[in-house]
């Protein structure tokens, strides 16, 4: 694990002293790094504070070293969990040995927090190879309890090609691309169902 890496776990436990455990947390690499949380709290009108854990760069090897200060201080009700990009980006990826160290890392946070429900956000269509790395996470993640969400539906156009409102540049995403991911995973905060107009509400909230 690198110095930056390290410096930006100790600065979240610093955070952490003020923060109020029992709510959610988002955490992992650079695609959740860049989530606007603090609009996601604004325009859906939260109920439970969201707090962003995760750490531009961040490998799948690393994740544990980090689980303390970026997920088991704040002690989450929900979990929200994106990583694997950069390992990805190598392209010498061993699909085995990155879906068991996932699996190693979830079961840990699920020993130490057994109340804590956890989502797994599958890899967005930016990264090489997303679907064969998803697929293979999605099976070997499935006996774990947890959710596994895959937004390649919502980014792609009928051509499997990101849209060009969500990346101009199909490596890195425009705001709109965070919004269309939200509104999907708005309804995973809640510990009820969202009724229609409270769904329609919240389409209308954000304008797009």
């Amino acid at each position: 694990m690198n110095k930056l890496i390290q410096s930006e776990a100790e600065w979240f436990h610093k955070l952490n002293k003020t923060a109020r455990p029992g709510n959610i947390v988002f955490t992992g690499s650079t695609f959740m790094h860049n989530f606007p949380i603090s609009e996601l709290e604004h325009n859906f009108q939260m109920a439970e504070h969201v707090y962003n854990r995760a750490i531009e760069g961040l490998r799948i090897a690393d994740f544990h070293q980090v689980l303390d200060l970026c997920v088991f201080e704040l002690a989450p009700s929900k979990l929200f969990i994106s990583i694997g990009e950069e390992d990805a980006a190598d392209g010498n990826l061993s699909l085995t040995e990155f879906t068991t160290c996932y699996i190693q890392t979830i079961r840990e946070i699920q020993q130490k927090l057994p109340a804590c429900k956890i989502h797994i956000l599958g890899l967005m269509p930016t990264v090489r190879e997303y679907r064969k790395i998803n697929s293979a996470l999605r099976a070997d993640t499935s006996k774990l309890n947890c959710e596994f969400l895959d937004f390649g539906s919502v980014l792609l156009d009928s051509g499997n090609t990101i849209k060009e409102e969500y990346s101009k540049d199909k490596k890195t995403f425009q705001p709109g691309a965070y919004v269309a991911i939200l509104r999907d995973l708005k309804m995973f905060f809640r510990n009820r169902m969202m009724g229609f107009g409270e769904v329609w509400n919240m389409v209308e909230n954000w304008g797009y």
